[in-house]
């Protein structure tokens, strides 16, 4: 039931060591079904936080449950190890929402990412808005790795060349409600073939 606000300014984690499956900031405890963790930017406040290195995610869950992300801008500094700037690896009912993805514009990438979701079951990503996630195809606002049930709805996808993209097997994607503008591939499956209705 703790909450963690983010006072106004610009956040730079560190770099935390060789590991990439795991954040740089993140609870180092689950949050419950009434009562989660929530770290969010103060109201009325823009909090502002940077990927760290290449390969490395500024914030999410590691092997944690409930917890919440809400009201960030969120920026891309890297371009070439994939990883998102906000990363859940083997958590449960987490969530990432009300919050700003801005790409690496410098130029082309191979492996792009805002949110990475790895082994991760009932993901809720919401009211996001992801800009600017361009370079190739492993490049995309977000990848889904055998992960099951992620709830994307009420996102805005701008200028990037895939939207949701999935890397390897996942089951029950439930997107609604999202907007694309100027974004190659709205929906990339790769590396499956998804039944989809």
């Amino acid at each position: 039931g703790d909450i963690v606000y983010f006072r106004a300014g610009s956040y730079y984690p560190p770099d935390v060591g060789t590991d990439g499956s795991f954040p740089s900031w993140y609870p180092r405890a689950s949050g419950t079904n009434v009562s989660p963790i929530i770290l969010k930017a103060y109201p009325g406040e823009t909090a502002i936080i940077y990927q760290p290195a290449d390969g490395k995610a500024a914030i999410g869950s590691g092997q944690h449950d409930y917890i919440i992300w809400d009201g960030f801008i969120l920026i891309k500094t890297t371009t070439t190890v994939a990883n998102g700037v906000y990363r859940c690896y083997l958590g449960d009912n987490n969530t990432i929402r009300n919050s700003e993805f801005i790409g690496n514009i410098a130029g082309n990438s191979q492996n792009q990412v805002g949110v990475y979701i790895n082994e991760c079951t009932n993901t809720y990503i919401y009211n996001n808005i992801f800009r600017n996630f361009t370079g190739s195809v492993n490049t995309g606002a977000m990848w889904l790795m055998e992960d099951s049930n992620a709830y994307i709805y009420n996102n805005d996808f701008y200028d990037s060349d895939n939207g949701v993209q999935t890397k390897s097997a996942f089951s029950g994607i439930y997107a609604y409600n999202n907007f694309f503008r100027g974004v190659y591939k709205p929906f990339h499956w790769q590396q499956q073939n998804p039944t989809v209705n």
